[in-house]
């Protein structure tokens, strides 16, 4: 029903949305208090918030012509970078990974691509059984390494900023050959 996606969407918005913003600010700034008081500091957490909405709403707004493709990276795939991008730091103590100004390009530079109408590959339907075994193995092992207190955020951050990479590069060849 139209009341049960704008209530999937509010969902999403809190989740993958205001949940990482949250999370990094807790993360990034608790080194910087005195840029916590800045509305300036806390610009790339509102500009993934609000690009998590807008992202939504395109997507409700917009019937997809492509099944296989959505434009711009999905709010749960930038929420999944945003979260796992903190967890090398803890797995592998890389601290690059906390720092601010790390945190917060990323956080700007996932806003921008939630909104910018580059395709990237859908997880609905795969082009071939085996990028959807490799999918869920990814996924799964990750979780279950995450489980077992080995690297699997790493894993998952790896996997999350590959397919990003992919979906910009594929975009990028497009273009050329065209």
């Amino acid at each position: 029903s139209a009341i049960g996606q704008q209530l999937d969407s509010l969902v999403d918005l809190v989740a993958f949305g205001v949940a990482p913003a949250y999370l990094l600010f807790a993360v990034s700034f608790h080194k910087m208090p005195e840029l916590a008081n800045v509305p300036l500091g806390l610009l790339p957490m509102f500009a993934f918030v609000a690009s998590s909405a807008v992202r939504l709403a395109i997507f409700n707004s917009r019937p997809s012509d492509d099944a296989r493709n959505f434009q711009g990276i999905p709010t749960p795939v930038s929420a999944l970078l945003i979260v796992t991008a903190i967890l090398p730091a803890h797995e592998l103590s890389y601290e690059l990974f906390t720092q601010t100004w790390f945190l917060c390009s990323l956080s700007l530079a996932s806003s921008i691509l939630m909104i910018l109408p580059i395709p990237f590959p859908s997880f609905k339907s795969f082009r071939t059984r085996f990028g959807m075994l490799l999918y869920f193995g990814t996924m799964s092992g990750g979780l279950t390494m995450l489980f077992v207190g080995l690297p699997g955020g790493t894993l998952l951050f790896g996997f999350t900023s590959f397919y990003v990479l992919r979906g910009l590069t594929e975009a990028g060849w497009r273009r050329v050959v065209k």
